[in-house]
């Protein structure tokens, strides 16, 4: 594991409501930035989750960082978009611990929902919710 993005998608990959909704057999609905081209098929799929951190703020004497990450929840109806987004704010919401594994590890001290909005994307005919949160954790190995 070499960051806090896959640390965070195995994170998601343990909770079971989220696998009966964004696993397809051996494959997870879950992408960096945005769902790939030939992905998008919502004959298949009903679900689909991105993922971003945006940089936050550094103070070069701590360690500690604050940097924004933002999930996009979206389904092919709005109660399932939001209903994805339940579980998204379930899991984070107040999440205090460590995310990695014994080589790249991350001590997290707290996600804080910062933003959360329903939309509607046109082009891929998908309700989705941005939902942020501002997470505060020391890096790698601390």
């Amino acid at each position: 594991m070499a960051d806090i993005d896959e640390a965070l998608v195995a994170e998601l990959k343990k909770d079971s409501n989220l696998e009966s909704k964004l696993r397809a057999g051996s494959h997870w609905y879950i992408f960096p930035l945005l769902v790939p081209d030939g992905y998008l098929n919502k004959e298949i799929q009903d679900y689909f989750l991105t993922y971003t951190f945006v940089d936050g703020p550094e103070d070069p004497n701590i360690d500690l960082q604050k940097p924004t990450l933002q999930f996009n929840c979206f389904a092919t109806s709005y109660s399932k978009a939001k209903d994805l987004g339940k579980d998204i704010k379930r899991i984070f919401t107040r999440f205090k611990g460590t995310l990695g594994d014994i080589d790249h590890n991350y001590k997290v001290y707290n996600f804080i929902k910062t933003d959360e909005v329903a939309l509607y994307d046109d082009t891929s005919e998908l309700y989705y919710r941005p939902i942020r949160f501002t997470v505060l954790f020391l890096g790698d190995n601390v």
